[in-house]
């Protein structure tokens, strides 16, 4: 198999990203780019340089209506639908693959007709409306993921803490529980009524990713490597909140990507 480059990463995804938004168009379905996605766009037009890799946001109807028909629509071979629900899944929100490519990612333990080139897309939900019930929720849903993502780390040592958590692995078997337990507590409010929204998918999200529902309730057309994609009507504030100056560059020795995995061309 032929090395993919970080350039032809970069198309790869990008072409992922242009079906992505044409499907949403023909399905009237509203999307918004996110995190350090949305950043490239209003700094640098595009990708950050150094960063590889892209990320939407959906409020959490749209999000599930996608989930339920993007494969079926494709006419081609080429993309496909990854759901948090199928039992294969080893992340706990939607990736969209493309099929011509292989990733091989530290400590995942995908098979590699699940692994590929992707994007991330994740739900946009109703958030508790005060701090200390949000505080609690947030506490509640980390813990819920970080079980998710134990029963689906591969663990290859050989000590007694590996072996303790490839038994537990063993025992749950399906780590699907824990995304069904965390959508029961999600249902616990209201989208259409929330004044708060935000994504809680996994362990190791933002805590600072909770913003009034305002922020979302419209979007603006920005340039990204020379197309039209969607930000949400107030990513200024989004941003800010996430980030702090998000306009100022980090300094060199921080501008390194957060991702580790080879790409490589399918046979």
């Amino acid at each position: 198999m032929r090395e993919i480059s970080i350039e032809e990463n970069k198309q790869i995804q990008l072409g992922i990203l242009k079906n992505f938004i044409t499907f949403c168009e023909q399905n009237r379905l509203t999307y918004f780019i996110a995190y350090g996605t949305l950043i490239g766009a209003i700094r640098h037009q595009g990708f950050i340089p150094w960063d590889d890799d892209i990320d939407i946001q959906m409020p959490r109807a749209d999000y599930e209506k996608l989930i339920d028909s993007f494969n079926q629509q494709q006419t081609s071979n080429q993309f496909f639908l990854v759901s948090p629900y199928d039992k294969k899944a080893i992340h706990s929100y939607v990736k969209i693959i493309d099929l011509r490519t292989v990733k091989i990612e530290r400590g995942v333990r995908y098979k590699n007709d699940f692994l590929g080139i992707d994007i991330d897309v994740f739900p946009l939900d109703a958030l508790p409306d005060t701090q200390i019930e949000y505080d609690r929720y947030y506490r509640k849903i980390q813990k819920i993921y970080k079980k998710f993502a134990y029963s689906k780390t591969e663990f290859a040592g050989t000590g007694l803490k590996n072996f303790i958590l490839r038994l537990y692995q063993w025992l749950i078997m399906d780590g699907r529980c824990f995304i069904k337990k965390a959508d029961s507590e999600r249902k616990k409010y209201s989208y259409e009524t929330a004044k708060f929204v935000g994504t809680l998918t996994s362990f190791y999200d933002y805590y600072n990713d909770r913003h009034k529902k305002e922020a979302y309730e419209g979007g603006v057309l920005v340039p990204f490597e020379g197309i039209q994609v969607n930000a949400p009507i107030g990513y200024d504030c989004i941003l800010r909140k996430i980030y702090g100056d998000y306009q100022k560059l980090p300094p060199v020795e921080e501008r390194e990507t957060h991702h580790s995995y080879s790409a490589f061309w399918k046979d």
